[in-house]
C-alpha cells in the first residue's frame, strides 16, 4: 500500500519563491506602488468578477450555446457552435478597469483641494538678485564637454543651490554596463546656472548609493526598503561645509479614502530619503528635515505634488462644476517646444527674495492663454499661496510669450534658433517671462528675453552685464543703461500687441533701428559661425 505523498516540495518551493520576491521587492516597486496608490483597478476587477459570474453567467442569452451554419470558400457547409458571454464580459471589464480609476482621480483632486489652505495674495514676491538664466540644454552640453573620465556619463539632471548659487547638477554614472556593477559613483559636475559663461566644475567624490549603479549599492535598493509605500522623486544633491555630498529625494506619500464605496488615495508629503557623504541612507519626516544642519530649508517639497496641488484647485467647488459647470476653474498648461520637441513642463523653480518656491501660472478653463491665476508653493515646506488676477488684468501665459519673441524678431533664422524655458521674473510687482534664444545643437547663448506680461514688450539682453542690470532695475530707470526693447526703441512697434508706447519714430530713430539691426544680425552671424563646424558639411565635388 502506497503511503499518500505529502505537499512538501510544493511548499518549499512557495516559500522559496516568497523569499526571491520579498528580496528583490525593491525592483517591483513601481508596479506594486500604482496598485497601492491606485485602489480603484484592484476594485475594477473585483467588480468584474462579481458582475461576470452573478449576473451574465446566469443570463441565458449569453450562456446558451448556438449553432452556426456558414458555407467556405469551396461551397462545402460547415457548422460551428457561439456563446455570447465573452463578448460582452470583456468590454464591461474593460470599461470598468477605465472608469472606476478615473473616478478616483476626481476624487483624489476634490479632496485635495477642500483640505489645501490656498492662501490669498496681492502682489508676487521679488525675485533674487541671482535668477537662473543658463538653460538645462545648455548646461548638458558644456558639462558633457568637460568631461574627462571614460568610465563615467553623465546622469540625469537636478536643479539645487551650490554655494549658494542656483546650479545644474549631473551625477557621474559609470558609462559601461560590467562597471555599474564594480565602480559607486563618481561625484557630481555642477554647471552654474546664474550665468550665461562656461562655469563648469567637477566635484569628484565617490557616491554609494547613488542611482545608476547595480543592486544594492543602488540608491533606490537601499531607499525603498526603509520605506516602500512612497513615491520617490529624482534626486538632488546638496555640498557640506566639509565638502561632503548629500543626496536628497523627496517623497510623496499616500493616504486612503473612501466615498461611494469607492476607496482613492490622496497624496500628500512623505518626507525625503537622505543618504550622507558616509553612505548611510535614512527617511526623514519633514519636521525631522526641517531640523537637519545641511538638508533643512532647502526644495524638499515634491515638484509633482506642488503641481498637483494647483490643479486641485479646479475641483475645489466639486466634481461637477469641474466637469460640466467650470467656474473658477484652471487648467496648468505646460510650454510645447515644436511638434516633436520637449516640453517645458510646470511648475518652475523660481529663486525669491523669500526662498525658493514653485511657480505655477495657470490659465483659466477654455481657449484663453492668459494669467488666470499664480500659485506659489514653498520649495521647503509646501505652503500655498495664490495671487487672484482680477478679470480687467490680463497678463500673458508662458505658452505665448515664445509666439511674441518671435514675432519680435521676424530677421532672425528660427529654423537655426530656438526659444526655451519661459521662466517667471518678477521686478516692481511686474511679471516677466524670461525666455533663452539658443542655436539649435545648444552650443551657447544668443541672448535672453523679458518679455512683459502687461505690454508683451520685449524686452532682449546679451551679456552677464546686461542681464544684471535688468534684473537690477528692470527696462526703466538710470540702472537699467544698454537695456532696450529688441531691435531697438519702440515695442509697440515691434512687439506689436501693445496698447501704449512711442508713436511713429522719426528719421533719426528709424536710422538707429537700422543700426542696431545690422549689429544684432553681425551678431548672430558670428554666433552662427562658431556653430557651423559642428555641423555636417556638404560633400565636396
Amino acid at each position: 500500500m502506497r503511503r499518500p505523498v505529502r505537499p512538501v516540495v510544493p511548499v518549499l518551493v512557495s516559500v522559496a519563491a516568497l523569499a526571491v520576491v520579498w528580496y528583490f521587492r525593491t525592483w517591483l516597486h513601481a508596479p506594486v506602488l500604482w496598485l497601492y496608490a491606485t485602489p480603484a483597478v484592484l476594485q475594477a476587477l473585483v467588480v468584474w468578477a462579481l458582475v461576470h459570474a452573478l449576473l451574465l453567467r446566469r443570463w441565458e442569452p449569453l450562456t446558451r450555446v448556438r449553432a452556426v451554419h456558414w458555407k467556405d470558400q469551396t461551397g462545402a457547409s460547415r457548422t460551428g457552435h457561439w456563446r455570447g458571454l465573452w463578448w460582452v464580459s470583456v468590454p464591461v471589464g474593460a470599461t470598468l478597469v477605465v472608469l472606476l480609476p478615473l473616478v478616483s482621480l476626481w476624487l483624489r483632486h476634490a479632496e485635495l483641494g477642500r483640505i489645501t489652505d490656498y492662501q490669498p495674495i496681492d502682489r508676487l514676491p521679488e525675485s533674487a538678485s541671482q535668477i537662473r538664466v543658463m538653460p538645462v540644454e545648455v548646461a548638458l552640453r558644456l558639462a558633457r564637454d568637460s568631461l574627462q573620465t571614460p568610465q563615467y556619463a553623465l546622469g540625469r539632471q537636478a536643479l539645487a543651490p551650490v554655494d549658494g548659487r542656483l546650479s545644474w547638477q549631473f551625477l557621474l554614472v559609470p558609462s559601461a554596463a560590467v562597471i555599474k556593477w564594480l565602480l559607486p559613483a563618481g561625484g557630481v559636475a555642477v554647471v552654474d546656472a546664474t550665468t550665461q559663461e562656461k562655469n563648469t566644475r567637477l566635484l569628484q567624490r565617490p557616491l554609494r548609493p547613488a542611482e545608476g549603479i547595480h543592486l544594492t549599492d543602488n540608491l533606490w535598493w537601499q531607499a525603498y526598503r526603509r520605506r516602500y509605500f512612497v513615491t520617490g522623486e529624482k534626486p538632488y544633491y546638496l555640498v557640506a561645509p566639509d565638502g561632503g555630498i548629500w543626496t536628497v529625494a523627496p517623497a510623496i506619500g499616500w493616504r486612503y479614502r473612501w466615498r461611494w464605496g469607492l476607496a482613492y488615495t490622496v497624496p500628500y508629503f512623505a518626507g525625503a530619503f537622505v543618504a550622507s557623504p558616509e553612505g548611510d541612507v535614512a527617511f526623514l519626516e519633514p519636521e525631522a528635515l526641517a531640523a537637519h544642519p545641511v538638508v533643512g530649508g532647502t526644495r524638499v517639497f515634491p515638484e509633482r505634488l506642488a503641481r498637483w496641488l494647483a490643479e486641485a484647485y479646479g475641483f475645489r467647488r466639486g466634481i461637477v462644476n469641474a466637469l460640466f459647470i467650470h467656474h473658477d476653474q484652471v487648467k496648468v498648461t505646460d510650454v510645447e517646444r515644436g511638434e516633436d520637441g520637449p516640453v517645458n513642463r510646470q511648475p518652475f523653480l523660481m529663486a525669491t527674495r523669500e526662498g525658493l518656491v514653485w511657480f505655477i501660472s495657470a490659465e483659466p478653463y477654455g481657449q484663453s492663454r492668459g494669467v488666470f491665476k499664480v500659485f506659489l508653493v514653498d520649495a521647503s515646506t509646501g505652503e500655498v499661496r495664490v495671487l487672484h488676477l482680477p478679470p480687467d488684468q490680463t497678463l500673458t501665459g508662458p505658452t505665448r510669450a515664445i509666439d511674441y519673441v518671435r514675432r519680435a524678431n521676424p530677421v532672425v533664422d528660427w529654423s537655426r534658433f530656438e526659444i526655451i524655458e519661459p521662466l517667471p521674473f518678477v521686478r516692481d510687482g511686474v511679471l516677466y517671462w524670461k525666455v533663452v534664444v539658443m542655436p539649435q545643437d545648444a552650443a551657447g547663448i544668443a541672448y535672453q528675453a523679458f518679455v512683459d506680461t502687461r505690454t508683451n514688450h520685449v524686452y532682449a539682453v546679451e551679456s552677464d552685464e546686461e542681464v544684471a542690470r535688468f534684473l537690477a532695475a528692470g527696462p526703466a530707470g538710470p540702472s537699467a543703461g544698454g537695456v532696450a526693447p529688441v531691435l531697438a526703441g519702440a515695442p509697440r512697434m515691434m512687439a506689436g500687441a501693445a496698447t501704449d508706447g512711442p508713436g511713429v519714430p522719426d528719421g533719426a530713430e528709424i536710422g538707429q533701428l537700422l543700426q542696431e539691426i545690422r549689429e544684432r544680425l553681425d551678431r548672430l552671424e558670428r554666433l552662427l559661425q562658431t556653430v557651423e563646424p559642428s555641423l555636417p558639411s556638404e560633400p565636396s565635388p
